[in-house]
C-alpha cells in the first residue's frame, strides 16, 4: 500500500525545468538539449556524453565556476548528495528550462535551475529510518537509511514534461 503512495506521488511529480549543457546556450553540438537522465548518462553507465563537441584540451583551462548552491540535505555516515541528472529541455510557466537533478540521502530531492543556479522546488519523503545505537559500524554505515542511490528519470508521453523515479532504503 506505501508502495503504491510512494509511486503515485513520484509519478506525479514531473520536473519544471531543464540542465544547462556545455556551452553558452545549454544545448549540446546542433541545437538539441543535453540529456543525463540516469546515473553515468546512459543504461550502460558509460558517463561519455558522446556529442558533446566544445570542450578541448586546449579550451579546457579555461573553465569557471558560474554558481554553486547549498542544499540542506544533512549527510549520513559516508552518504550526503548524489551524483546530478540532467534534463536538457522542460517545459515551465516562465518557458523551457534546463534542470539539475539532485537526491539527497536524508531523503530529498532538489530541482536546480542549471542556467542560475537557483533551486526551483525541494520533494522531502517521510522516513522510519532511526540511526544504529551507539553510531557503530556495520550496516548502519553501509546502508545508513534514505535515498543512497541516484534516481532515473523517464519521459512522458506530453513532450517536455518527465517523471522522476527513486527509492528510498526502506523501498519507498
Amino acid at each position: 500500500m506505501e508502495h503504491r503512495k510512494f509511486m503515485k506521488v513520484m509519478g506525479l511529480l514531473l520536473l519544471l525545468g531543464c540542465l544547462v549543457g556545455w556551452g553558452p546556450s545549454g544545448l549540446a553540438q546542433g541545437g538539441k538539449p543535453a540529456d543525463w537522465l540516469t546515473d553515468g548518462g546512459n543504461p550502460q553507465r558509460t558517463a561519455w556524453q558522446q556529442d558533446e563537441k566544445i570542450l578541448t584540451t586546449s579550451n579546457v583551462k579555461d573553465m569557471k565556476l558560474l554558481w554553486k548552491i547549498k542544499l540542506d540535505n544533512q549527510p549520513r555516515q559516508m552518504h550526503s548528495l548524489l551524483p546530478a541528472l540532467i534534463v536538457g529541455r522542460v517545459n515551465t510557466s516562465s518557458g523551457p528550462k534546463q534542470i539539475a537533478i539532485v537526491t539527497g540521502v536524508s531523503d530529498n530531492i532538489y530541482a536546480i535551475d542549471a542556467d542560475k543556479g537557483e533551486l526551483l522546488w525541494k520533494k522531502h519523503f517521510e522516513s522510519s529510518w532511526t540511526p544504529p545505537p551507539g553510531g557503530g559500524r556495520g550496516a548502519g554505515v553501509l546502508c545508513p537509511g534514505g535515498i543512497t542511490a541516484t534516481p532515473v528519470i523517464g519521459p512522458t508521453d506530453t513532450p517536455g514534461k518527465y517523471t522522476i523515479y527513486a527509492a528510498s532504503w526502506d523501498g519507498m
